[in-house]
């Protein structure tokens, strides 16, 4: 074997075992009961499969196999040291961390929602991270009330509108912008004339 191969070997090696640490959230590491002990399973795992590939012969192919588990265990390890275990709320009347939610988007589509920590959230199975824009505009608020929000940071990416309301409810960002559009398709008659005033709104006034 030549000493360019080897050389050429050994590099591309390193690039596969040498893999970066997995990011970690800024974030408070908030868990519920069950995401602690997911974490710790998923540690575990991590852990028995880089001992598995400690089991390989081969040099370069051991530590191939052994560098996803290692990252992994490394990860789960500070997520586990880091975690803050939150009991579920003693109260349903407000929303809090470990709630579960069911609220009604502009849209009409009704969606429900546990909030827990960033590691155990999937929202495809019901739940949604405490960082989430979705939780974040949720916490805080009691039942029956409508969240108030900026409405630009919150807009679903299928609909224009603010997101949520109370049922049966018009927000009154959407009335706003129901009255901007019909003022906008106003035309010029005799005697009027349209003038942007300095608050944003159109209103008709008398032609000078």
């Amino acid at each position: 074997m030549s000493v360019a191969f080897t050389k050429e070997d050994s590099a591309e090696t390193a690039s596969e075992t040498l893999l970066p640490d997995r990011p970690i959230s800024p974030h408070p590491n908030l868990v519920t009961e069950a995401g602690l002990k997911t974490l710790e399973c998923q540690l575990h795992r991590a852990r028995e499969a880089y001992e598995a590939a400690q089991q390989i012969e081969d040099v370069n192919e051991r530590r191939r196999q052994a560098a996803t588990p290692l990252r992994d265990a490394r990860y789960f390890a500070a997520r586990v040291r880091t975690a803050e275990v939150i009991t579920n709320p003693a109260s349903t009347d407000t929303v809090a961390f470990g709630s579960t939610v069911t609220f009604r988007r502009d849209d009409g589509r009704v969606q429900k929602y546990r909030i827990v920590g960033e590691d155990e959230a999937d929202p495809n199975a019901g739940s949604i991270s405490f960082v989430s824009p979705v939780a974040r505009l949720l916490i805080g608020n009691a039942v029956g009330t409508s969240p108030v929000h900026p409405v630009k940071s919150l807009r679903s990416s299928r609909s224009r509108s603010p997101p949520f309301h109370r049922l049966g409810e018009v927000s009154r960002h959407t009335k706003a912008s129901r009255m901007r559009q019909s003022a906008g398709t106003i035309k010029k008659s005799a005697g009027t004339a349209q003038r942007r005033v300095a608050t944003g709104h159109e209103r008709l006034v008398p032609a000078t």
